[in-house]
């Protein structure tokens, strides 16, 4: 678990990998809920971030990191959208723009 937390940062790949593994052992792991949970929120994986968030509220209902991220879901995942589609238009704007 230790190995997952600091390649956490470095390298999100292989901490999601370590934290699949030990779920695939231990499904009851919080902790481990918990960091892919962060790794997911940098990635912007929604789907995957509130399955884990209802998996970690039925282990832990108080745990207050988990509260939080379900409180601010809706927000986030509205905040990339709008994101999302102002680089797409954008791109469709410069091709219109600068193709010969």
């Amino acid at each position: 678990m230790q190995e997952a937390q600091e390649l956490l940062t470095r390298h999100p790949k292989t901490a999601l990998k370590l934290l699949e593994d030990s779920l695939v052992l231990n499904p009851n792991n919080i902790k481990a809920l918990i960091l892919r949970i962060k790794i997911n929120l940098e990635r912007n994986e929604f789907e995957k971030i509130e399955k884990d968030v209802s998996k970690a509220l039925n282990i832990d209902p108080v745990n207050e990191f988990v509260l939080q991220v379900q409180k601010n879901m809706k927000d986030r995942k509205a905040k990339y959208e709008i994101k999302d589609k102002r680089l797409i238009n954008s791109g469709f704007e410069h091709k219109l723009l600068y193709s010969p």
